[in-house]
């Protein structure tokens, strides 16, 4: 009896793989930019890794590794890219193993990109299904390409797969009666004995969203105007003052205002009042002309003064300098401008600053925001700067915590290597992170690496983090939230493989990333383009090995970013001054925007 359900058992199977479906066995090649547009080039490449990396959750498909095929391509001297006729798809399929071939080109009809894939037979050469896709914006380029692989895959193998995961445990909330969120997260809770690898801990803040019916509070703020020979050029000036008048027609009588110009000079346009006679003020905004040199150290500080005019506790303070050139008049050496900003933002001023065209010291910018506490932005047209006043206002209209700052309490053999995300200060084994103003819906993360000691088995206690805060909606009050987490030291590998946290994985890897693109950013501003072009190889297959692994928006968006850079370096040795310090400024920004999680 036991022999004849064997034999049923083993024809079960034999029926079952006989009538499967067989593998498919594909390639992906890389598109092929016919927009005209040279910006898109780093396209071609980009959409094939994308694809692969979502065609590769398919369980019908096998993949052919794509380091692989263009190295057999290159070696028979065959492009990876182009049009694909059938003696052609016939010799690549041969070569490499694949029974099909997928390939496509680019093109650009306005703002709509139109992306347009193709998947070929290898053996007759006949295209058996093809797709396209349009996005209407860079941002949406992402989405589009997984929405492409999800047509092809239903259509290819019939499978439907839905490429992100949903966090475990859903976004993070605040709970009813909180402004804030806040979880802090190992990356895993327990680590092999004797193992020398780092710990990481995520501190995760997400703001819940301020509701109409809720008061804000008012504002003290100060713009900083450069008004500089150079800001006539491309009526950088007229859109400047535009957003001023914009931020004027957006305050009400409860908030200060003031507005200081500079150039060799500087002019206290508007002194610091309530915004009361906006009429009056509008026509002074109006009459603000073109000067001479870039007195940037004196704007800031009569900026400052203007602030400090009524500056109180429960007031947004901030100074908003904008700028399109180098400092070259006053204090001009950045570690002291930062010093001035650093100082400030210690006694509740808080500093954003805006960079527009492409002579101005992006780094000096940056800096200069990040030790004022506040937010730095590139603006690469002038005809966004109105747009990008409109979202710091619209930050600033709506914070819900103020004063805010993080302390961490290491215990004693816990050593602190790095942290990711914020400036801090440090003083034996406590570490400080001042992030002052909390917008509504906002995110912030700050990653810790650190190192323990795995010798002994058992519980040990890592850390203690306390989050401090004004909420300036809900209780009106100073609040404290306080967290302990410990690690356990175990033999059992099952155990650490199971507790592994995704979410602080993804954050790993998004700032180790954003690390590496630094590096190669600096060394392209060296003109050491060998070293760069190393880094970026190195992020590369960093994130590519990443993003397979997890299913991730943003590793995908790091990985194209890292990608058009890539491209972008290529081109670099032989761009013009203005091209390569645009380029290198609008890198350096998204770099920036992905480190703040914006």
């Amino acid at each position: 009896m036991k022999s004849i359900f064997i034999r049923l058992a083993l024809g079960l199977m034999l029926f079952v793989n006989a009538n499967a479906a067989p593998m498919l066995t594909l390639a992906v090649l890389d598109f092929q930019n016919n927009s005209g547009n040279p910006e898109l080039d780093y396209l071609e490449k980009a959409l094939a890794e994308m694809l692969v990396t979502n065609l590769g959750a398919s369980q019908k498909l096998t993949l052919v590794e794509r380091m692989r095929l263009a190295s057999i391509l290159e070696e028979h001297q065959l492009s990876l890219s182009g049009s694909i006729d059938e003696a052609s798809a016939a010799k690549i399929g041969q070569l490499i193993g694949a029974d099909h071939l997928l390939f496509g080109t680019i093109f650009e009809s306005g703002e709509t990109i139109r992306i347009d894939a193709r998947i070929c037979n290898a053996t007759t050469g006949k295209i058996i299904l093809a797709e396209k896709q349009e996005i209407n914006s860079a941002a949406e380029i992402i989405d589009g390409i997984d929405l492409l692989a999800r047509t092809l895959l239903k259509k290819l193998t019939k499978e439907t797969i839905q490429f992100y995961e949903p966090l475990p445990g859903g976004k993070f909330l605040p709970k009813a009666g909180k402004v804030l969120a806040i979880n802090c997260l190992l990356d895993n809770p327990y680590k092999l004995q004797h193992s020398n690898e780092p710990s990481y801990l995520l501190i995760n803040l997400n703001a819940g969203e301020l509701q109409r019916n809720q008061s804000r509070i008012p504002l003290n703020i100060c713009m900083v105007l450069d008004r500089s020979g150079s800001m006539a050029a491309e009526n950088k000036l007229e859109f400047v003052k535009k957003a001023a008048l914009f931020v004027v027609d957006n305050l009400n009588q409860d908030d200060y205002f003031s507005l200081v110009s500079y150039d060799t000079d500087v002019y206290p346009t508007l002194p610091s009042d309530h915004l009361i006679l906006k009429e009056a003020l509008k026509s002074k905004i109006e009459a603000l002309q073109p000067g001479s040199a870039t007195n940037l150290s004196g704007g800031l500080l009569e900026g400052y003064a203007q602030v400090k005019t009524h500056f109180a506790e429960g007031y947004v303070n901030r100074v908003l300098l904008l700028s399109d050139g180098l400092a070259n008049e006053g204090i001009t050496a950045p570690d002291q401008l930062q010093k001035i900003a650093a100082d400030k933002n210690s006694t509740g001023f808080t500093l954003s600053t805006f960079g527009v065209g492409d002579d101005f010291n992006e780094d000096l910018m940056v800096n200069l925001a990040e030790f004022g506490g506040a937010n730095y932005y590139f603006i690469d047209s002038p005809d966004k700067i109105p747009q990008i006043f409109s979202n710091e206002l619209q930050g600033l209209l709506s914070v819900v915590a103020q004063n805010a700052r993080i302390e961490i309490q290491l215990e004693p053999g816990v050593q602190f290597l790095e942290l990711f995300g914020y400036r801090y200060s440090q003083e034996n084994n406590r570490i400080t992170i001042s992030l002052n103003d909390i917008f509504s819906k906002e995110e912030k993360s700050i990653l810790i690496k650190l190192q323990c000691d795995a010798a002994e088995i058992g519980e040990h206690p890592l850390l203690a983090v306390k989050m401090i805060y004004d909420d300036v909606v809900i209780s009106n009050s100073r609040l404290t939230e306080a967290f302990q987490r410990a690690i356990a030291i175990t033999t059992d590998q099952a155990l650490i493989a199971k507790h592994t946290n995704p979410i602080v994985l993804e954050n790993i890897v998004l700032f180790e990333s954003a690390r590496l693109l630094d590096e190669a950013m600096t060394n392209v501003d060296r003109r050491d383009f060998a070293k760069a072009r190393e880094s970026i190889a190195s992020n590369q297959t960093y994130l590519q090995k990443n993003v397979s692994f997890q299913s991730s928006k943003r590793l995908k968006q790091q990985l194209l970013n890292v990608m058009r850079y890539a491209e972008e370096t290529q081109q670099a040795e032989k761009m013009e001054t203005q091209d390569f310090e645009r380029m290198q400024k609008r890198s350096k920004f998204e770099n920036y925007q992905q480190k703040k999680k914006r």
